[in-house]
């Protein structure tokens, strides 16, 4: 078993923007043309915060999108968090 760390941030360390925002991390394109779908593949879980949990309920979920990850998901938080449909 090996655990791999796949992960973004800015140069401040973080994933997300001060207003929660991950728009900096999408101007790379549609994951669809990388090599993001193989590598999901072979994830047998995925740890997320709370805000990075949050962004993708409100930008894909929300908008109609189904959950992403077929995966379990640990999301960190210390509050109580909406649960994702399907998810």
């Amino acid at each position: 078993m090996k655990t791999l760390f796949y992960g973004a941030s800015s140069l401040d360390g973080f994933i997300a923007t001060p207003d929660h925002q991950l728009d900096w991390l999408l101007q790379f394109g549609d994951v669809a043309g990388s090599s993001y779908a193989a590598f999901i593949r072979d994830v047998g879980a995925i740890a997320m915060g709370s805000h990075t949990y949050e962004w993708m309920l409100r930008h894909g979920v929300a908008s109609g999108q189904p959950w992403p990850y077929e995966q379990p998901v640990w999301v960190f938080t210390s509050r109580t968090l909406p649960g994702a449909p399907g998810a």
